[in-house]
């Protein structure tokens, strides 16, 4: 990783559990180390520790996921599928709870300050000097940014999700080297498994169709908050089930990323005359895109044919 204040070290690395023997929850954690200290700072690295927290099932169900689309088990697949969906659902629930105890002002004024990093800053428009270091060549470092967590990357492979090539497909693999060598050893992993949007579409192609122009629809109308009933297996096996569960899941990672762009701009792009984010990156125009190119991925959406036709 480079020499710079990682997620990983900010986050990943900086949290105990008061009490040993209940849940890695709000409530029962604390970090270990702050900058400047006060609730807004502990909160703000708080809520990210318990979305970790509350993201591993659904990190869990991805290889199970990939595996059972390797073997065409629609069934499987579906349930998978459904732990993602529940584990974003507790995603978003975490973040809507960030302004309890973390103020918008103090925070861009604060609390971010440390998070910079030596990429587009005021104060080092040069980037800083490593003496020793790149023949002491001034470096533009990006900072610490939610961005270098695996939980999102992991999510958009597990569903097929294709950022557009550019800048921000380029700002996306910047920041994977900003992550463990075990976390990106484990994306890598995922990436080369099959794919379960192929197996999707495979699965379920006679069905799109029908989906697509049926406008009256929902494809969150469905309860998957109890992925075992009896209703959830019979539409797996006529493969309706699984394109609905797939759709349902991409939706809710584009709701998470629709969610983190709006607190990017309370907490940042208000108070700020240039979109900067809090790792250097030109964060707003990113965020939309990223949350569009995921909506984009819905494979029931908008008047299309049977890739397999």
């Amino acid at each position: 990783m480079p020499p710079v204040l990682v997620y990983a070290t900010y986050n990943l690395m900086n949290w105990k559990r008061l009490d040993p023997t209940k849940p890695l929850e709000l409530g029962n954690i604390a970090c270990q180390h702050n900058f400047l200290g006060g609730m807004d700072e502990e909160w703000f690295r708080l809520i990210h520790v318990a979305i970790e927290a509350a993201a591993a099932p659904a990190v869990a169900a991805i290889q199970p996921l990939q595996q059972a689309a390797q073997h065409a088990d629609a069934r499987s697949m579906e349930q998978h599928l459904c732990t993602i969906i529940q584990g974003l659902g507790a995603m978003q629930q975490l973040l809507s709870r960030m302004g309890e105890r973390c103020d918008p002002y103090i925070y861009y004024k604060r609390v971010r300050v440390p998070m910079s990093g030596w990429k587009n800053s005021a104060s080092l428009p040069n980037g800083l000097i490593y003496e020793g270091l790149w023949d002491n060549r001034p470096q533009q470092l990006y900072g610490e940014t939610g961005a270098q967590s695996t939980i999102v990357p992991a999510l958009d492979i597990a569903l097929g999700i294709q950022h557009e090539k550019g800048w921000l497909q380029q700002y996306l693999t910047n920041m994977r080297l900003h992550m463990p060598p075990s976390h990106r050893a484990f994306l890598a992993q995922l990436e080369a498994a099959p794919s379960v949007r192929g197996a999707v579409q495979r699965l379920t192609c006679h069905n799109i169709d029908q989906a697509s122009t049926n406008s009256s629809h929902s494809f969150g109308g469905s309860d998957y908050s109890n992925s075992g009933s009896s209703g959830s297996n019979s539409r797996a096996l006529s493969g309706a089930g699984l394109l609905e569960a797939y759709d349902t899941a991409v939706s809710e990672l584009e709701k998470f990323r629709a969610q983190h762009r709006a607190f990017a701009n309370s907490y940042i792009a208000q108070w700020s005359k240039k979109e900067v984010g809090t790792g250097g990156s030109d964060f707003m125009p990113a965020l939309a895109g990223f949350r569009d190119a995921t909506a984009a991925h819905k494979l029931s959406q908008g008047p299309r044919a049977c890739p397999l036709h």
